[in-house]
């Protein structure tokens, strides 16, 4: 008998399980209740008495001994141990096989991605004819973050189509905390169990489900999970390959999600770089995809560029964004430039509080707070855009940067570390090498002295949006990588295949 760890009370006997799954459930526990079971012969006549109250109480019981799997299938290499698994499941009846599948992903995530070649997937099921497409985004939270952002969006984008129809699973202690409103059309979902998806997919049965989170393990078993019960899947890569959490190594993200990304139906990142570099590791079904536009570009004002104001915009994290860096930057520009004010826009709450504070010391210590605005999140970031002078962007790594894109529609040239695989700063950017203070001042220092190179980048800047970031471009590349995954994986490989040869030849 084996014991899935929930973090809810789990009883020791048959009762005491049915007794502490309903009292989870009535308290609120945040995942469904599972529970520790011997087998079900042994169980049966209690587990039918008890049947009613389980169904009433929502806490399920599950039988988790998977007596049938050798106790080192995990140790061994997924082409050993793949064919056994697949043995298993093939041996039970049909409606055990996904209670028995994810507690195993949830263990054994990283195993299931190596092993997702060698594991055999339902068939999709066929679209329903004349009938809407149903596309679902899997996604935590929509609140604070650029990949958010663009999930709204993108919703929304599908949701105003008459030949789609948008769902949106949320988990569920973030339902009804959400910074960026949806379309009304838009179906949100609370998710309690993210794992949970063969319910939710009997409830709300979708045709395709994007997972954007690549930061999130559970991403990655909700990928899986859904591929077995034949879900169509697109995985997004949405920060540079370079970036390797949750991994300890960028060798071991590539060793487990190569295979994984493979076996979906199609997989999506923000930078040519990235492309070359999974399609380099064998995931043909791979494709770049870029962000559609915060703001329609078309019909946005630039700012005029006058004044002294630099933009700084991100949540104030030390490992990525370094907020401090933008401070000890714009302490050397009002050196220089006395009538220079900095706006820091962006969430400094909860897991950002803490560096939030010592920059607020760091601030004081600098002398500089005269010439500093902490606006914070900010849900309408038009104002600040429409009457500034040039961003500050001082990410030691990004995956697109939503705020970069932003500020180059409102006709603001960049100041920005060295990210040279990132599209939104291939023109109308200045980049310097990361973590220097005195590069980034000298930068700002000279755009804010010269009126006519400023607006000669801005001008670059604005016009790179136009070209290459159009809401019409980034909506047109996901409307035909969807279509290519309906059809099915010849398509998708001959649509990435044929992408690739025109960004190759559109950057030669």
């Amino acid at each position: 008998m084996e014991r899935i760890v929930t973090g809810c009370t789990v009883g020791r006997g048959p009762l005491d399980a049915i007794r502490a799954a309903e009292q989870n459930s009535a308290g609120g526990c945040a995942a469904a209740a599972e529970v520790e079971f011997p087998s079900a012969a042994a169980v049966a006549p209690q587990k039918a008495r008890n049947s009613n109250r389980l169904l009433r109480n929502g806490a399920k019981v599950r039988r988790t001994d998977n007596a049938g799997l050798p106790k080192d299938l995990f140790s061994r290499s997924p082409q050993e141990g793949a064919p056994i698994l697949q043995r298993y499941l093939d041996g039970l009846p049909a409606n055990e096989r996904y209670d028995a599948l994810a507690p195993l992903v949830r263990k054994e995530w990283k195993w299931f991605c190596r092993a997702a070649p060698h594991l055999k997937f339902p068939e999709p099921k066929p679209l329903r004819e004349g009938e809407p497409i149903r596309i679902g985004i899997s996604i935590s939270k929509l609140k604070y973050g650029g990949a958010e952002r663009v999930m709204q969006q993108l919703a929304d984008h599908f949701a105003n189509k008459s030949n789609y129809r948008a769902t949106i699973f949320l988990d569920a202690q973030w339902a009804n905390s959400i910074d960026y409103p949806l379309d009304p059309s838009v179906k949100v979902v609370p998710v309690k169990k993210f794992l949970n998806w063969e319910e939710e997919m009997r409830k709300h049965p979708q045709d395709l489900i994007i997972c954007p989170e690549h930061w999130l393990a559970t991403n990655f078993q909700n990928a899986f999970l859904l591929k077995s019960l034949g879900i169509r899947v697109l995985l997004q890569e949405r920060s540079s390959s370079d970036f390797f959490s949750p991994f300890g190594n960028l060798s071991e993200k590539f060793e487990h999600l190569t295979p994984l990304y493979s076996a979906c139906d199609g997989m999506s990142c923000l930078s040519r770089s990235d492309l070359r570099k999974w399609q380099g590791q064998g995931t043909t079904n791979s494709i770049y995809l870029p962000n559609p536009p915060t703001f329609p570009v078309e019909s946005v004002t630039p700012s005029p560029l006058d004044g002294k104001k630099i933009l700084w915009v991100g949540r104030w994290n030390q490992n990525q964004k370094r907020p401090e860096l933008a401070l000890r930057a714009f302490a050397k520009v009002l050196k220089k430039i006395p009538d220079a004010r900095l706006v820091m826009l962006g969430e400094n709450g909860g897991p950002c509080r803490s560096h939030f504070l010592k920059c607020k010391s760091l601030i004081e210590d600098l002398g500089i707070g005269h010439a500093v605005e902490i606006a914070g999140f900010q849900k309408n970031l038009v104002p600040y855009y429409s009457s500034g002078a040039l961003l500050l962007c001082t990410s030691r790594i990004e995956g697109f940067s939503m705020a970069v894109q932003e500020a180059k529609t409102f006709g603001l040239p960049v100041v920005s570390t060295a990210m040279p695989y990132l599209e939104t700063l291939r023109h109308g950017c200045v980049q310097v090498p990361q973590g220097d203070a005195d590069a980034l001042a000298a930068a700002a220092i000279d755009l804010l002295q010269d009126d006519g190179k400023r607006k000669q980048l801005g001008a670059e800047a604005r016009r790179d949006l136009l070209e290459n970031f159009s809401e019409s471009a980034a909506y047109g590349k996901y409307e035909a990588l969807i279509g290519a995954i309906l059809e099915g994986p010849d398509a998708v490989r001959e649509l990435c295949a044929r992408d690739a040869e025109e960004m190759d030849r559109s950057s030669a």
